[in-house]
């Protein structure tokens, strides 16, 4: 089941709601740390306050501002509405990355073989970083679910989180020991959503700063002995089509 277009425009607008409010609430801040320490001043001259509490109060104004300041300074991560000005462009791109794919492997046209694809891109929390999936490509009537779209990827975890780790192309099969390591990672949870999937390879998209900013996956509920993920013809399709892809990530993640 793909994601709903109506959720989308529905998380766009609570989004667009919460600009003004914290735009509100930095010009507050910044009032605030501007004249307070003037006022804790008038307050220990009229002994309003010992001098113990103007030493609290300013260790406090002081972590609060250096608070302020390294979210300030912090990378400025895209807002979701960048992601959806680009999703017609980069999931046609997807849809040609499997039609090449299937050409590839010409038996697929007798047998059948149920692939999907999706583009991960770096999201960044309030503190910590992960992988999303935001853009897929999928056969007729079989797509991502919301929970599969909702799971955030860590460094390490799952097919994309070893991309992200390594900087380097992850083949994981269900079957075949010498590819199951990123299954070991997986929590109970995210093996409730994801444990159909018998077979995938994870591509990292790294900037020319070397920085992962995405990742390239083709997953299925068939092993690699029918989808031949591991195959140097797939892997090379998958490394051309991340080079078209990087401009479709963003350098700074996305909020």
């Amino acid at each position: 089941m793909r994601f709903p277009q109506e959720q989308r425009i529905e998380l766009l607008r609570r989004l667009d709601k919460i600009g003004p409010m914290k735009w509100v609430f930095q010009v507050f801040l910044s009032v605030f740390l501007a004249y307070g320490w003037i006022w804790v001043g008038i307050l220990k001259e009229k002994g309003a306050i010992t001098e113990e509490v103007r030493i609290k109060a300013l260790i406090l104004f002081g972590a609060v501002f250096a608070i302020q300041q390294v979210i300030i300074t912090r990378p400025r991560p895209k807002d979701r509405s960048e992601v959806e000005k680009q999703r017609q462009i980069a999931e046609n791109c997807l849809g040609s990355l499997l039609i090449e794919y299937h050409k590839n492997n010409p038996e697929h046209e007798k047998n059948p073989v149920w692939v999907r694809a999706n583009l991960a891109l770096l999201t960044r929390g309030w503190i910590f970083s992960y992988m999303r999936i935001y853009f897929t490509a999928c056969p007729s009537n079989v797509g991502y679910s919301i929970s599969e779209l909702g799971i955030r990827w860590e460094k390490g975890v799952g097919a994309i989180g070893c991309a992200w780790k390594t900087k380097d192309i992850t083949i994981y099969d269900s079957q075949t020991e010498k590819y199951k390591r990123p299954d070991k990672a997986l929590s109970p949870d995210i093996l409730k959503i994801v444990g159909y999937i018998k077979s995938a390879v994870a591509l990292p998209i790294i900037s020319k700063k070397g920085k992962v900013i995405g990742v390239l996956v083709l997953d299925s509920t068939q092993g690699i002995d029918i989808t031949k993920f591991h195959d140097p013809k797939t892997v090379k399709l998958l490394q051309a089509f991340g080079n078209t892809i990087v401009p479709m990530c963003f350098y700074d993640g996305v909020k």
